[in-house]
């Protein structure tokens, strides 16, 4: 795949660990462990990292890291115990979950710093995201109260520079519609920061007209803050039918703006 990449011009963004529970079962641990330095779990990543970084580094195919999926939407929630991973034992899940199977935001900042340390052991350049989503509204409640309460956004903005520690060194968001004045609140701390941005996931299901509007108003959205790299949810993807687009489907006609957006930003670079 990463053969036929590098062959077509496409950049890849290898997400290395998407589901976070997965770690933890294949070494029989509890999610916690992944804040564990010494845990099987932290070595399991470390290892993983280091084959497979080791094996593409060179390759121009690779323009960054990221950890997994959305990993802070999983912290510190109110009502954890209702949001454990599954058991799916047939799979190689754990047999049961527990208060253990509960990740708080220290947590995940810990594992953040961890993958980015690992990653940069072996390779000195290429930007290293976490894979997240914008955070919950209520984040700072959630870290600071153990309740749901929707934050300021100064409090949005203390939360989300937390939520990108170094070596973390560039920013994703999953960019969807309605989230208009904390795009402008993240480009601010991205600022402060001095890390660039990566919204890892933008899209919107339907076929509609006014759907059709919203596409072309987050695109626009990305191109008019500079956002220098993001990618559409999701291409080719018919498990998720709402959001998928194809080249012969009825939301094929997204990629001719995307195109022409990237056709715009190559002149004006």
């Amino acid at each position: 795949m990463v053969n036929s990449a590098q062959r077509h011009g496409i950049g890849l963004v290898p997400s290395l660990f998407w589901h976070y529970a997965c770690v933890p079962d294949l070494v029989g641990e509890p999610m916690d462990q992944w804040a564990n330095p010494e845990s099987k779990t932290r070595a399991w990543m470390r290892n993983y990292v280091r084959e497979v970084v080791t094996r593409y580094r060179d390759n121009p195919a690779i323009w960054a890291w990221e950890l997994g999926n959305e990993f802070s939407l999983k912290a510190s929630l109110p009502n954890a115990k209702d949001h454990r991973p599954k058991v799916v034992f047939v799979l190689g899940t754990a047999e049961m979950r527990s208060e253990r199977d509960e990740l708080s935001y220290t947590d995940v900042r810990k594992v953040f710093v961890a993958f980015a340390a690992a990653v940069r052991e072996h390779d000195p350049h290429r930007l290293i995201f976490t894979g997240d989503s914008f955070l919950r509204p209520s984040a700072w409640h959630q870290d600071q109260e153990n309740r749901w309460a929707r934050d300021t956004m100064e409090q949005f903005a203390e939360m989300f520079a937390k939520a990108n520690p170094d070596p973390i060194s560039g920013i994703e968001l999953h960019a969807y519609d309605g989230n208009e004045q904390r795009f402008a609140k993240a480009l601010e701390v991205a600022r402060e920061l001095n890390k660039p941005i990566f919204v890892g996931e933008f899209g919107v299901p339907g076929e509609t007209p006014e759907q059709a509007a919203t596409f072309r108003r987050l695109l626009t959205r990305i191109v008019d803050h500079d956002i220098p790299l993001a990618a559409l949810w999701v291409f080719d993807y018919a498990r998720q039918d709402d959001f998928n687009v194809s080249d012969d489907n009825a939301r094929a006609w997204q990629l001719d703006p995307i195109a022409d957006m990237n056709q715009k930003m190559r002149k004006e670079n």
